[in-house]
């Protein structure tokens, strides 16, 4: 993975959660996590679906690569185990009754091998009545084409800064696509920018994979709503066991 300052640079890192909201599959993955005791947040970011998940009572561990985001994380509550480690070769000689990868972290792993390490991560890690689920955007979508300025440019307060100014801006494609995040803030004209590397796995590709690290598939949804994957969808959701 390339050094990605979006969430590696505590000069943008402070912005992540303003400009990106609670969404809706929040609530699915709390749904869920209903009836299980201990969960595994890879990737867990800022740590605000991890928190989430405590305040119901869980056990959880969080765990994050980018110590920028890991700081925010443990300023948040003590209610989680928060751990900075790679989801490629973390382990941590403990079970889950359920593993989450959340925010579509799974596109970060660029490469075939990268991506069947976290699946062994998931695996290892899984008790044996466990489940995961992990998001993946669905390339067919290409939902990236509205990635540009025009089209995602957006605002939002910060509580120390006020009005900022966000967009984006995309290089290459589905195979590798570097994403650039701008940040400015209005009153100073203060400009912050990242670019960010992330993939875009085919539903079949991901198969592959799963079915070679030996983990089993419940189902493959393509919305937050649960309906099953076609390839009109726009999320391609991985609900699977040991």
């Amino acid at each position: 993975m390339m050094k990605d300052k979006l969430y590696q640079d505590e000069s943008l890192v402070q912005f992540y959660d303003y400009d990106n909201e609670r969404t809706s599959d929040y609530d699915q993955y709390l749904a869920i996590a209903d009836k299980v005791e201990r969960v595994l947040d890879l990737g867990c970011g800022t740590g605000r679906l991890a928190v989430e998940l405590a305040k119901q009572g869980k056990q959880v561990v969080g765990v994050e690569f980018a110590s920028a985001m890991l700081d925010v994380a443990r300023r948040r509550s003590s209610l989680v185990e928060w751990i900075q480690g790679d989801a490629r070769s973390i382990r941590l000689d403990q079970k889950f009754d359920l593993i989450i990868l959340s925010g579509h972290v799974f596109q970060v792993f660029l490469t075939k091998e990268d991506r069947l390490a976290v699946l062994e991560t998931i695996k290892e890690h899984l008790s044996p009545k466990g489940r995961y689920i992990f998001d993946s955007r669905n390339p067919l979508a290409k939902d990236w084409l509205t990635w540009t300025k025009e089209e995602s440019i957006r605002r939002f307060s910060h509580p120390l800064f006020g009005e900022v100014t966000a967009w984006n801006t995309i290089e290459g494609d589905a195979k590798e696509l570097i994403y650039s995040t701008f940040y400015i803030v209005e009153n100073i004209k203060d400009e912050y920018s990242a670019k960010s590397k992330i993939s875009f796995p085919t539903v079949n590709e991901i198969a592959t994979l799963v079915s070679e690290v030996g983990l089993g598939i419940a189902n493959v949804y393509g919305d937050w709503h649960f309906n099953l994957y076609t390839e009109s969808s726009e999320e391609i959701i991985w609900y699977g066991y040991v």
